[in-house]
C-alpha cells in the first residue's frame, strides 16, 4: 500500500457529526499514514467529539477549533498554515466528495504537479434543480474570469476538492491576503486568480459527487455574495 505521510487531509467541519466518522473511517483503512487535520467551526451537534476520540487512537489525526463561524476559506487557510506536509488536499466535511479519488489527487502531485483539481463532470447530484443550474453557471463564469485575465485555470474552478503544495499556497496567501475572501467558500478559486496562467504545473482529477446523505448544505445567499465578490477582487 502506497504511504501518503506527506500529505495532510484538511477537513472543514461545521456540524458535520453524521458524516465525520464515516469520512475518518475510510480515510484511514485506505490511506496509510494520511495525516489528517479537522477544522471545526464550533460545532454543537458531537462533530468536535468524535474527532477528539479518533485522535486519542490514531497520532496523525488532529483538531482545530475555532470558537466563530468564520467560513470554508479561512478554515482552509488556517488548517494549510497549520500543517507541517509538502501538500494538501482539502476535502468537504459532507460526504459529497468521492474519497476513492484521494489516491489520483495524491499521484498527480507526487508525479509534480503543483495543483490538483478534483473536477466534477456534472452537477447532477446537485439538488434541487436549481441549485444545480446555478452552480453550472456559476462555475462558467468563474472560469470565464481566470482565462480573460490569463490566470490559471480548470475545467471546474468552484469545487472543494483538490490538492496544492503548501509552499506555494502560502506563499499564494501571504503575497495576495486580501483578495481572498476570507469569510466564503471558493478558496481555490481564490488562489487561481492569484496565480498567473502557464507559472504552475495544474491538472485535474474527473470526480462525481456522492449524493448528501447527512446533514444540511451550507450554501445560502451570504454565501452567493461573497462568491461576486471574490469575482470582483
Amino acid at each position: 500500500m502506497k504511504d501518503y505521510k506527506k500529505i495532510s487531509l484538511i477537513l472543514p467541519t461545521l456540524n458535520e457529526a453524521e458524516n465525520i466518522e464515516l469520512i475518518l473511517n475510510s480515510v484511514l483503512k485506505n490511506f496509510q499514514n494520511i495525516n489528517i487535520l479537522v477544522v471545526d467551526d464550533n460545532s454543537n451537534d458531537g462533530t468536535i467529539e468524535i474527532v477528539k476520540r479518533f485522535g486519542k487512537q490514531n497520532k496523525n489525526i488532529k483538531l482545530l477549533e475555532r470558537k466563530n463561524k468564520k467560513g470554508i476559506t479561512s478554515a482552509v487557510v488556517d488548517g494549510v498554515k497549520k500543517a507541517k506536509t509538502k501538500y494538501i488536499i482539502v476535502v468537504d466535511a459532507d460526504g459529497q466528495h468521492p474519497l476513492n479519488k484521494i489516491k489520483d489527487i495524491a499521484d498527480k502531485l507526487y508525479a509534480g504537479n503543483q495543483i490538483v483539481v478534483g473536477a466534477r463532470k456534472n452537477f447532477k447530484n446537485e439538488n434541487p434543480f436549481y441549485r444545480r443550474l446555478i452552480s453550472f453557471i456559476a462555475n462558467k463564469t468563474a472560469v470565464f474570469i481566470l482565462k480573460s485575465k490569463n490566470k490559471l485555470y480548470a475545467s471546474d474552478v468552484l469545487t472543494g476538492f483538490f490538492g496544492v503544495e503548501r509552499d506555494l499556497f502560502i506563499k499564494t496567501f501571504n503575497t495576495n491576503s486580501k483578495r481572498f475572501v476570507i469569510k466564503g467558500q471558493k478558496v481555490l478559486f481564490d488562489l487561481l486568480k492569484c496565480i498567473d496562467k502557464n507559472s504552475v504545473k495544474i491538472s485535474e482529477v474527473k470526480i462525481t459527487l456522492n449524493k448528501r446523505k447527512y446533514g444540511n448544505s451550507k450554501q445560502s445567499l451570504k454565501q452567493g455574495i461573497l462568491l461576486l465578490r471574490s469575482f470582483l477582487s
